[in-house]
């Protein structure tokens, strides 16, 4: 059975570059890993691989579900296990790809079905959303489940009314329903490496990432995808809200532009805590090693894959 290799690290760190030079030399296909990248549309919001990079390596899970629907790490592990399975009946090495920590691990170790929400419950904490606000019931969260807490962002109210919903109804955090769910490793033959980049020049890139995305059109991609999907979780994710307030004339662009980066930058910070936790990975700093010598060490460090 092909092993699966797994490509992880922050946002803006170069992945998709690599995993598709990786791709080339081992005969894989990538695997996208990313919360936002499997919405259809948003090409530019989510960072989607440039469509040069898709056609030189083939992808799998971006673009497949609809702004409105709403996807979880339990229903993307489903998701991307099956398209682990097409590869490996064809031959080929699965390459997982991505910085969403919690998609990676729904892959390698198995997550619990957290069950359909309480219509009731969730209303109320809605309510209690609008009327204190994501960083209040942020800071309750991080009361009943800090660990939780840790890896939701102060401002993403979805999520946040999530797990508080979860600790009403069941008595227990999504972060202790996780620990318990976790039994055997779900993929025993995942070589995992995380890339990383020095915090100056990280922070550079996501700064210029943001600039070319600006220019790309992300301003009025946002502007769309709110008419169409005014209620989607998606609108919650990173960057978005400050965005739609500029698009509604409520923040000059500076100002959302500088929200967003800053999010960002907050976001990267998360993602690199979450993978200092992986277990058996191998991490590369790109600022100390080429991207090309980073390939010939993953290439050398998978062996006869």
């Amino acid at each position: 059975m092909k092993p699966l290799l797994v490509i992880m690290g922050p946002t803006a760190v170069g992945k998709s570059e690599i995993a598709v030079k990786l791709a080339r030399r081992l005969g894989g296909e990538i695997i996208s890993a990313d919360s936002r990248q499997v919405y259809r549309g948003l090409d530019v919001l989510t960072a989607k691989p440039s469509p040069e990079l898709q056609r030189q390596a083939r992808h799998h899970l971006i673009g497949v579900v609809e702004p409105a629907e709403e996807v979880n790490a339990f229903s993307f592990g489903e998701l991307a296990a099956a398209a682990i399975d097409d590869c490996r009946r064809r031959g080929v090495l699965p390459i997982l790809c991505g910085g969403s920590g919690l998609y990676i691990r729904a892959v390698t170790e198995g997550l619990f079905a957290d069950g359909k929400a309480d219509r009731e419950a969730r209303c109320r904490w809605e309510r209690e959303l609008a009327r204190v606000g994501a960083e209040e019931l942020h800071r309750r969260l991080a009361r009943v489940d800090p660990e939780t807490s840790v890896h939701v962002a102060a401002a993403d109210g979805r999520r946040i009314v999530r797990a508080l919903e979860v600790h009403e109804m069941s008595g227990e955090t999504i972060s202790a329903k996780r620990a318990a769910a976790h039994g055997p490793a779900r993929e025993a033959h995942a070589v995992k490496y995380v890339l990383t980049r020095d915090r100056a020049e990280l922070y550079r890139r996501i700064d210029e990432r943001l600039k070319r995305m600006v220019e790309a059109g992300l301003l009025r991609e946002i502007k769309e995808v709110s008419s169409v999907a005014a209620n989607s979780l998606f609108l919650e994710s990173l960057g978005c809200r400050a965005l739609l307030s500029h698009s509604r004339g409520e923040l000059g662009l500076d100002e959302a532009l500088e929200r967003t980066a800053r999010e960002t930058r907050n976001y990267a910070k998360r993602q690199l805590t979450w993978f200092r936790k992986e277990r058996d990975a191998t991490w590369i700093n790109l600022s100390e090693l080429a991207e090309e010598k980073a390939v010939e060490r993953i290439v050398d460090g998978c062996g006869m894959l």
